[in-house]
């Protein structure tokens, strides 16, 4: 399994590595061409992939990457899958955030970072799904996003309905600035990450 997650992993920092970043702070979005997507598919059985790239001049400490599951909008699993960024030296950051889904047999995330100084660290974890009938719409950050201390930010989403709800995926910064729009959805799967100066206390 590991060496599964850390050929993925490879494979995917290949796609992004020719890619320039901005002179601020920032997390964007690397979008994967149909082919590439294909080819993940076929490493790893994932059904989806989400590549993102960060770029930093500020020294942070610490960055993580994890779920909340809400149900009808109410947060009933507050970090239900994480993978963490302990950083040994503070200074500017560089590297890829790409999070994965896989249906089958069972629903997983899997979360991967690769850092300039920290190398590849992998990570794949079950999710109820509450309902394979479940009809979904999914999203991801659709813009680049600045990286403040302490500032969650949005990658990426999924979003159930049982069938008596319907489905439209708002700009995934909405679902921060106004969680009130998850109360649409049965169930959300809402990915979210953050860089902090200092690990912050439990």
């Amino acid at each position: 399994m590991k060496k599964m997650l850390g050929c993925l992993t490879a494979v995917l920092l290949l796609f992004s590595g020719c890619n320039s970043m901005p002179f601020r702070d920032e997390i964007r979005l690397t979008p994967l061409r149909e082919d590439q997507q294909q080819i993940v598919k076929m490493i790893s059985g994932q059904d989806k992939v989400f590549l993102f790239d960060y770029h930093t001049k500020k020294s942070y400490r610490y960055a993580k990457i994890w779920a909340d599951i809400y149900q009808d909008g109410q947060l009933v699993e507050p970090g239900a899958a994480e993978i963490e960024l302990p950083v040994e030296t503070a200074k500017g950051r560089k590297g890829q955030f790409s999070i994965s889904i896989r249906t089958t047999p069972s629903y997983q995330w899997m979360f991967s970072i690769s850092d300039s100084d920290s190398g590849i660290s992998s990570i794949l974890i079950p999710v109820e799904i509450y309902s394979e009938k479940s009809a979904y719409i999914e999203g991801s950050l659709n813009q680049s996003e600045e990286i403040v201390a302490g500032k969650e930010i949005f990658l990426c989403g999924r979003m159930f309905s049982d069938g008596n709800k319907g489905l439209r995926f708002y700009g995934g910064k909405q679902y921060l600035e106004n969680p009130e729009l998850l109360k649409e959805y049965s169930y959300a799967h809402v990915i979210k990450c953050c860089f902090y100066d200092e690990k912050p206390d439990v």
